[in-house]
Formats: C-alpha cells, structure tokens, sequence
C-alpha cells in the first residue's frame, strides 16, 4: 500500500508542477504583450525644459531670471561655488585652483611651491597631451576653522579630454602650517 501511494504522490507532484509552470509562463508573456503595446511617455527633452524656465522667471527681476534659466550643471556648479565657504576653505580652494592647473600645464617649478616641507614623492604631473575641460573643485564645505596640524582632502574633478563623457580626480591631501596650507599627498584617480 505504501508503494502505491508514494508512487501516486510523485505523479500527483510533478502535474501539478507542470500546471504550474504553464500558468507561471502565461502569464508572463501576457503581462510582457500588453506592457509592449502600451504608449511610454516621453520625457520633456531640455529645451521644453529651458522654455519653461523662462516663461516661470518672466515676472521676475532680471537678476533672478538669469539664474533659473542657466542649465542644471551650471546651477550645480554655481550652487557650490555661491555656498558659505570658511576662510581655510577659501584658501584651500585658492591653492587648488593653481595646483591643478600647474598639474595640466605640466609646470613643476609652480607645483613645488604647494607641497610641503614633508613631501618627498617625485613630482608628477598630467602625462596627457590633451586639454581637460570642467574642472571643479569638490570637498570644500567640508573644510571648517583649521587648527595648525590639521588636515582636508580635496578633489579637482575634470574630463581628461573635450570628447570624454566621464570625470577623473586630482586628489590633494591638504594640511595647515604655520606658513598657510600645504599639499602634503596628491595623487590622479580614474
């Protein structure tokens, strides 16, 4: 008796997992036909965006208007540049901003003046011929009132060329002296 029933079980087991499957399949390929048949809503394309930008900023001072109709990367940009900066973090951004563009020009003399008295590295530079573009500083907000001693990472985000669609960083490790901020590391992220 306990060979039939087992033997029944195993039949019972694998139709109802074939019904199963069937239903499970059908209904995919159901949901798969009427999701392909159905209108996908386009996204406004940046120049419907623009347009509305305008016509909200019409009534407002020109000023105001010149903003909201730059582009959102513009506005991103500009959003991190207007924010509160300290002092140190004005001065970092200072020292960044000639660090790196000493980096791609390839001009060492300019590099050497940034680095600290502790950094004992070879002094690198960008080996690429081509022109980046985009550079931008990153990391500066978090940059407070800074004792002697004390320490920040900073990025320059650039493209390493006109063509490229993706961002490299010059990471400077800054560091307070009694003489302002050094670069004590620095070094090229892909």
């Amino acid at each position: 008796m306990r060979k039939f029933i087992k033997g029944n079980m195993k039949k019972k087991n694998f139709t109802f997992l074939a019904v199963m499957m069937a239903v499970i399949l059908s209904g995919c390929s159901l949901a798969e036909t009427k999701t392909a048949e159905t209108p996908v809503e386009q996204s406004p394309s940046i120049n419907d965006v623009k347009m509305e930008s305008q016509e909200y900023t019409a009534g407002m001072p020109e000023e105001s208007a010149s903003v909201a109709a730059e582009t959102p990367e513009e506005a991103l940009a500009m959003e991190e540049t207007t924010e509160e900066l300290s002092e140190d973090a004005l001065e970092v951004k200072n020292i960044a901003d000639v660090f790196c563009t000493a980096y791609f020009d390839r001009n060492i003399e300019v590099i050497k003046k940034y680095l600290s008295s502790s950094y004992e590295a070879p002094v690198k530079v960008l080996d690429s011929a081509e022109e980046v573009t985009d550079i931008t500083v990153k990391g500066l907000a978090d940059i407070k009132e800074a004792d002697i001693g004390d320490g920040y990472t900073v990025s320059c985000e650039f493209k390493p060329n006109a063509q490229s669609d993706t961002f490299q960083y010059l990471t400077l490790e800054f560091i307070k002296q009694e003489d302002g901020w050094k670069i004590q590391a620095y070094g090229l992220e892909l």
